[in-house]
């Protein structure tokens, strides 16, 4: 019997996207030119090409699909280990540029982290030998004080050439975490500690500077992760708390569930241009993800799935073939132009890691945490509990719950109730119950039986959202955890004045084309009504419109409109 959740099968939009990652993407790059040749090369005198990341997501993919994709997971592991150096070193670089060069350690961390994965996944024991000899070859490189005496910045004229560049060492702390979780070696956990100085770790947070991690959000969202990692205490540590209330309460987090501009932290809800790198909107899936396993506290499961079905679904087309750097709030989008570098590599990866953060064990008992329709099993106890989940959700607030135990139990199971819902109807076995969400939870606890089904409906109604700073006086419209706006494309004769178009939400309208809505409203005083696309499809976004005079447009339930419970700050403009 195993003791880990287990996805059967995904049927939902995480299940096409998971889909979408291998058969439109994996199976289509060139492995060999792209990511496998600069390594067999080791020529470069600089550059980077996310192998590791890229060759995570493959990991993910063939233990989901195995056949083809096992295949292909089998071959590139295999070739990728015939370049290592006799002395361990695995990469690109020539010998004179090897670690103290930017992005050598980044690609190094996230191969480890990546050969680490496959050796547990798949009991590959010369994956796991290679990891550490990497390791083994890296640590008295790092520990040598090169780095010591060298300020964390980025030059006017770019990045320095040295080791300690924080952005040229995102990963490492969980690579070396990994390692030490994999060989039982303390010794890498041990440097991650003492040298990288992890458990201490809190920058502040400053806009607009890429050469520190405190100013970058994606490094400094990944050294929170691996802090998280490091220290299981219930005390979450400072840096956590910061993002906390700096997403919440300090503007941090925009309408689509990430953060960041020019990959930089910012707070002026600014949402045209380079909004939303991938790499940070990954991480902050992963980040939210964490801390709802670890604190339970639902507000992290709500910015999971605003994240993921807005801004990470804006980050790919349908098929998985093409991948963005950004996307964008406003204005046009545009595809990253080649297959290697981070933003793909940490794209595959998260879309991999999803259906793992579908359900979990807690208290004894199961926590649904994302509705996907979906099978899986869930370890409770000395069983193994099916749920089969039938659902449209995130376009339909209905989720049916079939759930099986292997023999009849108590347990309790919690549901996640959205912050967004003001309403759900509950009911077991076809009797509606009379329950109140606790904290964003409902919990059922009673014996179950093999074939015991759970019924929830979600009120969804359109909801116009209450911009603030640059977006004040506008709203934009969303339904469930779902984000919509009107792309330029899609209204001709109305392209340029989108923006100044005054919705009507009351008049919202789902279309028969899948994803595609209506809403009228007034322009320029004219009745009329615009197309609506979900965020995740526009191509070229308009993602807030013109408040209606009087409208009572509600704030973002994401944001803090009470005193906060850590004590870091209230929402902007209350």
């Amino acid at each position: 019997m195993t003791r880990a959740v287990l996805t059967e099968s995904l049927s939902g939009p995480i299940g096409a996207r998971v889909q979408a990652v291998w058969e439109g993407n994996l199976k289509k790059i060139n492995w060999e030119q792209d990511f496998l040749e600069p390594f067999r090369a080791k020529s470069a005198d600089g550059g980077y090409i996310g192998l590791g990341k890229t060759l995570s997501g493959l990991v993910h993919a063939a233990q989901r699909f195995g056949g083809e994709a096992d295949v292909l997971r089998r071959r590139i592991v295999s070739e990728l280990l015939q370049t290592q150096d006799v002395d361990g070193y695995m990469g690109l670089y020539l010998p004179a540029s090897r670690t103290y060069k930017v992005w050598d350690v980044h690609e190094q961390a996230y191969l480890i982290q990546a050969l680490v994965e496959n050796a547990e996944w798949f009991d590959d024991s010369a994956s796991l030998q290679a990891a550490e000899r990497l390791g083994r070859w890296l640590l008295p490189r790092l520990a040598d004080g090169r780095w010591r005496d060298i300020a964390n910045v980025i030059t006017p004229e770019g990045p320095k050439d040295f080791l300690w560049n924080p952005l040229a060492i995102i990963g490492l702390d969980r690579a070396l975490l990994a390692l030490s979780r994999a060989t039982g070696d303390p010794v890498f956990a041990d440097f991650g500690r003492d040298e990288m100085r992890l458990p201490a770790w809190c920058d502040p947070i400053v806009e607009g500077r890429q050469g520190e991690v405190c100013g970058h959000a994606y490094a400094y969202l990944a050294r929170c992760l691996a802090q998280l990692e490091m220290d299981d205490s219930p005390a979450l540590p400072d840096a956590t708390r910061a993002v906390v209330g700096y997403l919440r309460a300090g503007g941090g987090l925009v309408i689509s569930g990430t953060c960041g501009l020019t990959e930089c932290w910012h707070s002026d809800q600014e949402l045209a241009g380079n909004l939303g790198e991938t790499c940070t909107t990954a991480y902050l899936v992963r980040w939210a993800a964490h801390l709802l396993r670890r604190t339970h506290e639902a507000w992290f499961g709500d910015l999971m799935e605003r994240a993921i079905y807005n801004a990470l679904f804006a980050a790919a087309s349908p098929d998985g073939r093409r991948i963005r750097y950004y996307s964008a709030g406003e204005g046009p989008r545009k595809w990253y132009e080649v297959d290697t570098y981070c933003c793909p590599g940490n794209y595959r990866r998260i879309i991999g890691e999803l259906p793992g953060f579908i359900a979990r064990p807690h208290h004894g008992g199961i926590a649904i945490d994302l509705y996907e329709a979906s099978a899986l099993t869930v370890p409770v106890g000395d069983q193994c509990v099916r749920l089969d989940m039938t659902t449209a959700y995130p376009h339909d607030g209905t989720v049916a719950i079939a759930l099986t135990p292997e023999t009849p139990d108590t347990f309790p199971l919690h549901l996640r109730c959205p912050g967004w819902s003001e309403h759900v109807a509950v009911e077991v076995n076809g009797e509606a119950l009379d329950v109140t969400p606790r904290a964003g939870w409902i919990v059922l606890e009673r014996r179950w039986e093999p074939g015991d089904r759970i019924s929830l409906s979600f009120a969804m109604d359109w909801r116009p959202i209450r911009g603030f700073r640059k977006q004040h006086n506008k709203v934009a419209l969303m339904r469930g955890p779902v984000v919509w706006g009107a792309d330029p494309g899609d209204n001709a004769g109305q392209a340029d004045r989108l923006a100044a178009f005054i919705p009507d939400p009351a008049t919202c309208r789902m279309e028969a084309a899948p994803g595609r809505a209506t809403v009228s409203g007034t322009l320029d005083g004219r009745k009329l009504d615009i197309s609506l696309r979900l965020f995740a499809d526009l191509d070229n976004a308009v993602t807030y419109f013109a408040a209606q005079p009087g409208l009572g447009d509600q704030p973002d339930p994401l944001l803090w409109l009470a005193p906060d419970p850590i004590g870091v700050g209230r929402a902007p403009g209350t």
